[in-house]
């Protein structure tokens, strides 16, 4: 125990009792007296700036009523007299001038020489009124080459009568209320910020603009009286402002801070001194009283108590030779010697119990440690030391909990250490834990406070690694939001197909009307040509349908043996042609490439989708765009980079790819790349990427997409060519000729049963089959059309049947027909493609397959093929 240490303390907290209310009274005081000077500081700049700006508006309302008189004068009567006259007893003009309406000088006291054009000085007629008196910005006046403004009043007869303004006698007034030792300042200004009057009359003679001083700027838009504290000429100056009434003037006051709170700072400074020299006289009165009759015998106390911790005087009790009045420690020690056989065995029991600690400390797998209340770690078991690389030395020289963590969580982590010691029911906090060497990891922190009896001692907790907890947790968030993601474009899918196909439910029946039309409307007619417009129309709708098929993966497949490097060849103009004149085109082709099987027809929409794509991420800006195809061996981790769900095997692979130059693609849009719908162009459908994406997994293929912001965009896009694609080889209806008139047969062709839930659709049916000569039955659903056809058997030929209807779909349907009549002939209509429509069909497959929307040719040669007549 350190001698006087209490006594210290003491003096020390007597002493702050006493500093602490006299700095408290200093700063009322100081505050009080602040304010005081403040506001009687305003009202007085306030009174100045309001009388000078009275003074400058009866110096200005004189000399407008001057001039004004003048208006009234005959100038061919005695204009020059009167102003003469006037001259003579007042200096308040520098000049009077009578102009035309156009500038010229008609007449002047005293004369202007040669200058006769005043026309710069004319106000604007469309603002102003006749009656009324303006005044001009500050200028100097010719020949004298003082500083003045000119006062214009209009004549009845479009004349005007010029004053102008002698701006010394102002300047003087001015002059005499400028500095002075309180460093108050006074100027006037218009309403540009020019400076009228100021006393230093260097400012005025170069005809200053204030405009952009903050005071002077507040001023002009507006703001009055008392404008704040700003810096002036490196110095800074209390500003007030008021206008001048009937003028455009302003009149500015502004006044040193420093010397108008001088006197205040310098009391406050006195009465600071003497507080202190008061308070040090207290102070070494109450010390010397402290070390007489409380210092001495504690002291006595302590160096008895030190050797009792030493062991000295083990078995005695000696008395402590205090004398009075602190008799009652001799008491005290005798009760403290007492105290030491059962002290000792405590300590024993402790030192027992924190051995048992320690070992289940050390023995656990996480940091462990104790600290005291100024975060110095007190306790560490071997976990800490070496998760952290810190070793025993490094602890016992002074550790602090707070070196455990980075340099800007440190606060966070001391403020929840406090909130422990203060009881507050904390959980386990996250923070950043940093190692000896520099290295960081996610750590998590938990502890509680250690109590003495019922007082805060210190904090013992432990720190738990979770930096394998944040792998899982973050590879289970992401197979979450791959799931979500899975689930978003598997529906969007189903969207897509059933908007497709309920799409192509309405083009049928559109397109069949139409060619019905179009046999029998004269080609001659202006119908006609209307009709086939439309037709065509109806057919590039149906383009649309089949990207939406391409996206959800039911888009139908024209298959054929491709070589992808000669493809791009044939189709070398087309591309060229949506790419931009700006874009160089750089073709990178593999000769020999292995075959792919694929639709021509998606595998162009492809390509031109990518190119397209390429050549707007360049907009404008010159650029290259470079398209390679080449054969490769994918692996597994190669192939799972595809951004199509489905990653296809192993293998070997043909490959296209398109990169381009331009702008690239952020995360944020990276993540949406395929989305259907969504585009980053000003319009378009956002149906390109999207198809693409359906087209290449129809394939059986994968898609991989490299890109950076302003650093261009990689598309791969890979074809097996180990696998084939089954698929219907089928001729797509885009390139169709349109119908013509042809000849049918007027014999009964045969009874042809129509089943489907669209009103439209059988309506066309039944009409076509007429116009092609077969008669025809109906039935509004599948459970209605077995009915239908079990009680006509006999007399139908064929049926034509709906996939998707109510109550009992196509394939029930066909089974139950088949179970009625084995042999009946079954014409399967859907809207989907027939890979799509026939693969729930199992051994009863339907005996042919009609695309929708159908053109009536079509039917008529299916029926034909059907029927035997063929």
């Amino acid at each position: 125990m350190t001698p006087l240490s209490l006594s210290t303390l003491l003096r020390r907290y007597l002493a702050l009792r006493m500093l602490l209310p006299g700095v408290l009274l200093v700063l009322v005081v100081a505050a009080l007296l602040g304010w005081h000077r403040w506001l009687e500081v305003q009202r007085a700049q306030n009174q100045q700036a309001l009388l000078v700006s009275e003074y400058v508006a009866i110096y200005l309302r004189f000399s407008s009523e001057v001039v004004n008189m003048l208006v009234a004068v005959d100038p061919e009567l005695g204009f020059s007299q009167v102003t003469a006259s006037y001259r003579e007893h007042s200096q308040a003009f520098e000049r009077i001038i009578l102009l035309s309406d156009h500038g010229a000088v008609l007449q002047a006291y005293p004369p202007v020489g040669t200058l006769l054009d005043y026309s710069r000085l004319l106000p604007d007629r469309q603002t102003e009124s006749h009656r009324a008196s303006k005044i001009s910005s500050p200028y100097m006046a010719p020949l004298s080459n003082n500083l003045t403004v000119s006062l214009f009043s209009h004549r009845l007869d479009g004349r005007l009568v010029v004053g102008e303004l002698n701006l010394l006698t102002l300047q003087n007034f001015i002059a005499g209320l400028g500095y002075d030792t309180q460093g108050k300042l006074v100027f006037i200004t218009d309403r540009f910020g020019n400076v009228l009057a100021h006393p230093d009359r260097t400012v005025v003679d170069q005809q200053a603009n204030l405009g952009d001083l903050v005071p002077v700027s507040r001023a002009l838009r507006g703001a009055t009286g008392f404008l704040g504290v700003h810096a002036m000429q490196d110095s800074r100056y209390l500003f007030s402002a008021s206008p001048v009434r009937g003028g455009e003037w302003f009149v500015f006051t502004a006044w040193n801070a420093q010397k108008q709170f001088f006197g205040v700072l310098v009391m406050l400074a006195l009465f600071v001194i003497t507080l202190h020299v008061l308070l040090l006289i207290a102070v070494r009165l109450l010390r010397r009283k402290l070390e007489l009759e409380v210092s001495g015998p504690l002291q006595l106390f302590a160096q008895a108590m030190d050797r009792l911790e030493h062991g000295e005087e083990r078995n005695g009790k000696k008395s402590l030779p205090l004398s009075a009045p602190f008799r009652e420690l001799d008491l005290l020690q005798s009760r403290f010697l007492d105290m030491t056989t059962a002290i000792e065995q405590r300590e024993r029991e402790l030192r027992q119990s924190e051995e048992r600690f320690r070992d289940l400390a050390g023995a656990l797998p996480e940091s462990v440690f104790e600290m005291n209340l100024y975060c110095v770690l007190t306790y560490v078991n071997q976990k800490i030391l070496s998760r952290f690389g810190y070793t025993r030395k490094d602890v016992s020289s002074g550790l602090n909990l707070m070196d455990l963590a980075v340099v800007k969580e440190r606060k966070m982590l001391f403020k929840h250490a406090e909130k422990v010691v203060r009881d507050e029911q904390m959980g386990p906090l996250e923070f950043t834990a940093l190692t000896k060497d520099g290295r960081t990891f996610p750590a998590q922190l938990h502890c509680a406070a250690i109590l003495v009896q019922g007082l805060p001692y210190g904090v013992r907790g432990f720190i738990i690694d979770m930096t394998h907890t944040i792998e899982e947790q973050g590879q289970r968030l992401a197979m979450e939001r791959q799931m979500l993601h899975t689930q978003k474009l598997e529906s969007l899918g189903v969207l897509a197909g059933g908007i497709a196909h309920d799409f192509n439910n309405l083009l049928a029946a559109i397109q069949g009307n139409l060619d019905l039309a179009l046999m029998t409307v004269p080609k001659d007619s202006t119908g006609y040509a209307r009709i086939r417009q439309a037709d065509s129309a109806v057919r590039r709708a149906s383009e649309l349908t089949r990207q939406m098929l391409a996206y959800s993966g039911k888009g139908r497949l024209q298959v054929q043996h491709v070589d992808l490097s000669e493809f791009v060849r044939e189709n070398l103009a087309m591309l060229q042609a949506v790419i931009s004149k700006t874009v160089t085109l750089d073709l990178r082709l593999e000769e020999g490439l292995p075959l792919i099987s694929a639709d021509f027809g998606q595998l162009q929409q492809v390509v031109m989708n990518l190119i397209t794509n390429a050549s707007e991420a360049m907009n404008t800006q010159p650029g290259t765009m470079t398209v390679s195809t080449l054969a490769r061996e994918c692996d597994a981790l190669f192939l799972s980079r595809s951004r199509i769900l489905e990653k296809p095997d192993p293998g070997r692979y043909v490959m296209l790819e398109v990169r381009d130059t331009g702008t690239g693609i952020d995360e944020r849009t990276m993540e949406r790349l395929f989305d259907p719908f969504y585009t980053t162009k000003f319009t378009g459908r956002g149906l390109g990427l999207a198809a693409v994406q359906g087209i290449v997994q129809g394939h059986g293929g994968a898609i991989i997409v490299e890109s950076e912001p302003g650093r261009g965009t990689l598309f791969q896009v890979l074809f097996p060519v180990t696998r084939d694609i089954v698929a219907t080889f089928e001729h797509s209806s885009a390139e169709e000729e349109l119908p013509e008139a042809f000849q049918v047969s007027d014999q009964p062709q045969g009874m042809v049963l129509v089943v489907d839930d669209e009103v439209m659709v059988r309506e066309l049916c039944v009409e076509a089959l007429e116009f092609l000569g077969y008669q025809s039955m109906t039935a509004v659903d599948g459970e209605d059309g077995v009915r239908v056809f079990r009680e006509y058997q006999e007399h139908i030929s064929c049926v034509i049947l709906d996939l998707t209807m109510p109550k009992m779909n196509g394939v029930a349907a066909l089974q139950a027909m088949r179970s009625i009549r084995p042999d009946v002939k079954i014409i399967l209509c859907s809207g989907y493609n027939e890979q799509e429509a026939t693969r729930n069909f199992l051994n009863d497959a339907p005996t042919a397959f009609l695309k929708k929307p159908f053109a009536v040719k079509e039917l008529s040669t299916l029926l034909k093929r059907m029927m035997g007549k063929d």
